[in-house]
């Protein structure tokens, strides 16, 4: 899921890639999302990496260790 700009151009941009890397805040389990809320399909990004941070007080923070 994108927030405001991000939704004009990252599809676009994953579906032109030779290599996608999607930058994720969390991993969730399969059937958690509906399918009208993905944005770029599984099949256009080739690796996942997850950011440090954690939800707290419903925002995201980022843990420096």
């Amino acid at each position: 899921m994108y927030r405001k700009t991000q939704e004009n151009f990252n599809t676009a941009m994953a579906m032109a890639g030779k290599i996608v890397i999607a930058e994720v805040d969390e991993i969730v389990p399969i059937g958690e999302l509906k399918p009208e809320e993905i944005k770029t399909q599984h099949l256009f990004v080739d690796y996942l990496v997850k950011t440090n941070y954690e939800v707290e007080g419903g925002t995201f923070v980022e843990r420096t260790k």
